[in-house]
């Protein structure tokens, strides 16, 4: 379901320790199931923590995606919305200060 969800955005995939017993020792994994994350270097490989859910694994990884978004100015909400038509857009509509 990660994998599926995160599709073009992080690499998911699954290994059998049963089959790859060395990569596993290597990388520390001493139990099954074990989530290890990958963020970009230099930041080190780390265990997840968290509930093996799919919701939860998505939204670890999901945190070290870079942050495309543009804050939009009177100035620059034509130019937003008319650039580049062919890729789609989301606007957040909100009266909040600060984006959630």
């Amino acid at each position: 379901k990660v994998a599926g969800d995160l599709k073009g955005m992080a690499k998911v995939c699954a290994i059998s320790c049963t089959d790859f017993p060395v990569f596993c020792d290597k990388q520390g994994v001493k139990e099954t199931p074990t989530v290890m994350i990958y963020p970009t270097n230099p930041m080190p490989a780390f265990k997840f923590e968290g509930k093996l859910e799919a919701k939860a694994v998505a939204g670890k990884i999901s945190r070290f995606f870079p942050d495309f978004s543009t804050k939009l100015t009177q100035e620059n909400i034509d130019t937003f919305v008319t650039t580049d038509p062919s890729k789609p857009k989301v606007l957040l509509f909100s009266n909040k200060k600060t984006p959630p």
